[in-house]
């Protein structure tokens, strides 16, 4: 879907009211549409201006939230984008007005809610993530916050915040570290590619909070969170839990599942029975469960409490630094907090815009009177709250400026990195000012990590101040590092500044704290205990600074194997980056080529995560080893194989890399790479000589991962290399098993056609028949069927195929396992037939369905879907012309008798006459007044002289009807026809034809391929036949009583010409009088007809006595039944043929039966 952006001015569509809601870079508010009235929120967001610039999104990330919800729209659980507007600054995201508050706000106010009312709650987040899913849209951000209702006192529910929202691509792996930490999943953290599976980590935190009011994985700090999650660590604590169902904590376990290939797709959650009760057992269980209301009230409050603080916690201060001026005066300088470049001392900052000739001049200064020294300590620093619109106003001040001056970009350029590089687990103010106390360090993961709320007694007023510090960088014990451009600062034991002999001006660019933002794997380059100079040289070596790293390492003797605390060396930053020049050169410094980092992983292995070949082939030739596994177990093609690289895995390969390697759990590359769909990596591992009958833990090959994940490429691509269809894994799956039970139609067809075992069975018993008829795989069923699996198999609850159809309410496949001869009286171990199992569980379509057999009936049923071998014995013929051609009157004579038509011939020989210098025919005043002309379109049924059956439809030529023939215009299975009358002139023939001819070729489809000057595959066919030949004088009778005429012969020549590539014409054109039947002319015309309809019926499917059952119901009962028919609802038309036809009629009998009936001209 293309998304439309509208330039116009905004204020002309609507009318802005009041504010909704505000954010970082936008502002949501209320507008009423001028047009309708109707009220929707239009959310505006600010677009950066420039690269640099920091206030703003760019335009691409503004607008792929836009892509998404247009895509995603219309779905009643999804928030709908009405318009997108964008101008200069902003751009405008009219969205749906979700006006209900969230839903979390809304249970809490109930005095008691059941877990029946609470999985309804659950199901419409379910269903409107199933929707995401099949367009491939990951969520990534699913918390309560938003999940929405659309109205006040309505239980509908709406998901609303797309803004990190992601599509996900085939190879291309997306891997992100946004969302809340409190309901990210494993991978998120542990930054692998993201899957469908992560959202479903979040809906059940959402579920786990929704039924006890606590927070599954929740610590003291963001990375005790992460730790939690990483681990999985969770309980069902009895305090919170104890009214809670087993169903509902089995729902939850499925969803806290580590590994994403294991974890519940939407599908399973839809179909689980705590969403899905199978049995009044399970209904019961939900209606008799409550949440923990109690606690979920306290945990809303707990939240409300933290939303609160949050906004208290914004940094609203105004900070007031004071310094000598040259006669020693003590001055002071306010400023907002984004003014100025700030020196981090301890936690603790100072404002200062000090060029380097004040600088200066503080240094004569102190140097003069050391007792005025001014120093960087909480005695230099003032803090006093202010009003918000006192802070807006300072704030604006640097928006205007910001953007347009370059200087001002470059000024802040500090602050930003050393804000996005603050760790979130560090300890952000280590000795708070004096009367003053931490209230909270809890925020959100995009604002905490640098923050704190301080709580301190104003000295004049008495009164409690509460501020908010901000720690700008992570700083070493005894070396703070200042934000000017390049200057070093020490801090001596007495708390004193001394400026460093140290100047590193000439490679500042190397050291610059611009460049201290790492993008691997959200690692700071060396963290509190390592020194500077390490943090320069990883610095330098990812950013790939050849000449100031040459610089640096003059510096002093530098030890280029250093690592920080991650065990990681300038070695692997620079293979990572690509920087092969700076792998040269480290190299030449005696670096150690096979160091290997904390987690095992050596330089090799951080190439080929990149995708390097260039620094792989170096360091493999340096003696680099490539099969090396780190703590994982995985080697350098495990991870060349995960990310997507597969001329990386080709380029291993060819360097002998172990393509059968194992890691601990047991994967190999090529299960690696056909779980995350990478078919060209599969190819290459199987050329490789790659052993594809390897499995991990689990017992999974990688054909059952790739048909789990429904990669039906890799599919195939392990079917064309022979690997082994039927293999289990420890569950007794196969990959046809897991093919059904994702519901992957396409894979577990293609492994049916291969030749696997259909009838192989899993622990439980249980075919891949019992998995399609659970899941209502209507295709796949009729294929097991069809290749003889065996359908009386029952798994361990005894139950058959049928059973689970009738449980599940699966009406067309009991319908076709009931054609297909399964025994309907079997029982399961409860005794209960598959009949008595619908009726438990409500299917009353399927009880009616096997009551109806239960009788002795079915045979002839089933006999009546029978092919018999014979064409169809009726098609229709399409009678098109002018009002004075002879249709009627030729329809006539091809359903006349013999001995009739000598009275009928007699009756009409006067009724025209010819006068010779008139080029057309004097009608009688009785023609043109006769009642009998079709009007619209006249249908009748047919038997030709001497043969054959027709239903034939005469097209009125009258204009007014013209605009009705589309609805009965545009199938191939018949014959068109088309009159023409030869008394007219050459000019008025030649229109009335092109006219017609046009009219059936643009409603008449094409169909591909397409051939020569595009060529329909399938051509119309037309007859054409000239009427009145007898009142011609130029046309001459043959012996054998057939009329020629080489005028019209050359004329009707050039028009087939024309039209040769849009329509199959009989080679013949028919000349006769339509008033003579039983003559030459009219009964090689039949033969023509006939000739037609026989290769029409070679290509059609041939009938059954199911078709003639129902052809003689609508004959005989319905046209004298129902008073508006034919016109009946598909609905009523399958209800009543199965109901007075034949029950064992599926959908794909009711539409073949509907199609024969419309080519026979029903």
């Amino acid at each position: 879907m293309v998304l439309n952006i509208i330039t116009d001015d905004f204020d002309s569509f609507y009318e802005i009211q009041d504010d909704l809601g505000s954010g970082q870079f936008a502002v949501v508010k209320r507008v009423c549409e001028i047009s309708t009235g109707h009220e929707y929120a239009a959310k505006f967001v600010r677009k950066k201006k420039c690269t640099s610039g920091k206030r703003g999104l760019k335009r691409e990330e503004i607008l792929r939230e836009a892509d998404i919800l247009s895509e995603l729209a219309p779905h009643p659980n999804i928030i709908t984008l009405h318009d997108v507007f964008e101008n200069k600054h902003e751009i405008i995201l009219v969205l749906e007005l979700v006006g209900g508050g969230e839903l979390f706000h809304y249970i809490a106010e109930k005095d008691a809610l059941s877990e029946e009312e609470a999985a309804k709650f659950i199901l419409q987040i379910l269903e409107g993530v199933h929707h995401m899913h099949e367009k491939n849209i990951v969520h990534l951000d699913l918390k309560p916050e938003n999940i929405m209702l659309l109205e006040r006192n309505r239980t509908q529910i709406k998901i609303i915040d797309f803004g990190i929202s992601r599509k996900l691509r085939p190879n291309e792996p997306t891997k992100e570290t946004f969302g809340t930490p409190e309901f990210v999943a494993p991978e998120v953290i542990e930054f692998e590619p993201v899957t469908l599976a992560t959202d479903m980590w979040s809906i059940g935190v959402i579920t786990y909070i929704l039924l006890s009011g606590a927070s599954p994985f929740l610590g003291n700090t963001n990375q005790e969170t992460f730790h939690n999650i990483s681990q999985v660590d969770y309980r069902f604590d009895e305090e919170f839990f104890a009214n809670t169902s087993d169903l509902a904590k089995g729902f939850i376990q499925q969803l806290f599942v580590k590994n994403p290939r294991q974890r519940a797709t939407v599908v399973d959650c839809l179909n689980h029975p705590w969403i899905k009760p199978r049995r009044r057992k399970d209904e019961e269980e939900r209606r008799n469960a409550q949440i923990n209301m109690p606690s979920f009230k306290s945990f809303i409050a707990r939240r409300r409490w933290k939303v609160q603080m949050h906004c208290e916690s914004r940094t609203l201060r105004t900070v007031t630094t004071k310094k000598f001026d040259k006669d020693g005066n003590v001055k002071s300088a306010k400023h907002s907090e984004r003014k100025g470049k700030t020196a981090i001392y301890e936690g603790q900052y100072s404002e200062t815009d000090e060029s380097e000739n004040d600088l200066e001049q503080i240094e004569k200064q102190e140097m003069i009177n050391p007792s005025k020294r001014v120093h960087c300590c909480p005695t230099n620093i003032e803090m006093r709250q202010i009003k918000s619109s006192e802070f807006a106003e300072s704030f604006q001040e640097n928006e205007e400026g910001e953007d347009d001056d370059d200087n001002g970009d470059k000024q802040h350029h500090h602050r930003r990195h050393n804000s996005q590089r603050a760790d979130t687990g560090a300890s952000l103010m280590k000795n708070p000012l004096p009367n003053e106390q931490i209230v909270s360090d809890q925020h959100s993961r995009s604002q905490t990590s640098d923050m704190k709320i301080i709580e301190s007694v104003d000295e004049i007023t008495g009164q409690n101040v509460r501020t908010t510090v901000q720690n700008k960088v992570n700083t070493d014990e005894n070396l703070k590092i200042s934000k000017s451009d390049n200057i070093q600062y020490e801090e001596t034991e007495e708390g004193t500044l001394k400026k460093s002999q140290l100047r590193l001006s000439s490679i500042s660019s190397a050291i610059s704290l611009d460049n201290l933002d790492s993008n691997m794997s959200g690692r700071s380059y060396a963290e509190d205990n390592d020194d500077f100079v390490l943090t320069a040289l990883l610095c330098a070596a990812e950013d790939g600074d050849l000449a100031n790293i040459k610089k640096l390492c003059n510096l002093a003797t530098i030890d280029v194997n250093k690592d920080n605390k991650h065990g990681e060396t300038a070695l692997h930053f620079a293979s990572g980056a690509g920087q092969l020049d700076i792998v040269k050169l480290l190299a030449d410094r005696k670096a150690i080529l096979t160091v290997v980092d904390g987690s095992g992983n050596n330089a090799i292995y951080w190439a080929a995560r990149q995708g390097h070949v260039p620094i792989i082939t170096f360091l493999h030739e340096k003696g680099v080893p490539i099969n090396v596994s780190n703590r994982s177990g995985e080697t350098s093609l495990h991870v060349a194989a995960r990310y997507g690289h597969a001329h990386v895995v080709e380029h291993l390969c060819k360097l002998g890399g172990n393509v059968d390697c194992q890691d601990d759990e047991e994967e190999t590359p090529l299960i690696v790479a056909a779980w995350h769909d990478y078919s060209r990596i599969c190819r290459i591992l199987c050329g490789a000589g790659a052993d594809l009958n390897i499995r991990n833990k689990e017992g999974e090959t990688g054909l059952i991962c790739a048909a789990q994940r429904g990669n039906a490429e890799i599919v195939q691509v392990l079917i064309n290399n022979k690997a082994h269809l039927d293999l289990q894994d420890k569950r007794g799956l196969s990959a046809l098993h897991s093919a059904c039970k994702r519901q992957q139609i396409p894979i577990a067809l293609t492994l049916i056609h291969a030749g696997c075992n259909i009838n192989i069975i899993d622990n439980n018993n249980e075919t891949p028949l019992h998995y399609a008829s659970r899941e209502g795989l209507l295709a796949v069923v009729e294929s097991l069927t069809s290749f003889g699996c065996r359908m009386d198999l029952k798994n361990k609850a005894d139950a058959t195929a049928l059973h689970l159809a009738a449980r599940h309410g699966h009406v067309e496949i009991a319908r076709f396992l009931c054609l297909a001869g399964l025994n309907l009286n079997i029982q399961d171990k409860d005794a209960r037939t598959a009949c008595q199992i619908a009726e438990i569980n409500g299917n009353l379509e399927i009880v009616q369905l096997l009551k109806a057999l239960s009788m002795d009936n079915r045979a002839v049923f089933m006999e009546q879907l029978t092919s018999t071998k014979q064409p169809l014995k009726r098609i229709k013929l399409k009678i098109f012309g002018n009002c004075d051609t002879g249709k009627t009157t030729l329809i006539d004579s091809l359903k006349c008798s013999y001995l009739n038509s000598f009275f009928r011939r007699n009756r009409l020989s006067s009724t025209k006459k010819y006068i010779a210098h008139r080029k057309s025919v004097v009608l009688d005043d009785a023609e043109i007044f006769n009642l009998s002309n079709s009007k619209g379109v006249g249908v009748q049924q047919i038997t030709c002289t001497g043969g054959g059956q027709y239903s034939a439809w005469d097209f009125a030529g009258m204009d007014t009807y013209h605009s009705i023939y589309d609805h009965f215009i545009g199938d191939f299975n018949c014959i068109h026809v088309l009159l023409f009358n030869i008394l007219d002139d050459a000019q008025e023939l030649e229109q009335n034809l092109i006219y017609w001819l046009e009219f059936l070729r643009v409603r008449i489809s094409i169909q591909e391929p397409l051939g020569f000057n595009g060529r329909s595959a399938q051509l119309a066919k037309i007859v054409l036949v000239g009427t009145h030949a007898d009142l011609v004088p130029d046309c001459i009778k043959s012996d054998d009583g057939d009329y020629t005429c080489e005028r019209i012969q050359l004329f009707m020549n050039h028009i087939k010409n024309r039209y040769i590539d849009d329509f199959e014409f009989h080679d013949k054109i028919f000349l006769l009088d339509t008033r003579a039947a039983w003559t030459p002319s009219m009964k090689n015309l039949i033969a023509c007809f006939n000739q037609y309809k026989e290769r029409i019926c070679q290509k059609l499917k041939s009938t059954t006595i199911f078709l003639d059952r129902s052809t003689h119901h609508i004959q005989q009962q319905w046209r004298k039944t129902f008073a508006s028919f034919p016109i009946m609802s598909w609905s009523r038309f399958v209800e009543s043929i199965r109901q007075e036809v034949n029950p064992l009629a599926s959908d794909e009998h009711m539409r073949e039966l509907v199609q024969q009936l419309q080519i026979m001209g029903e």
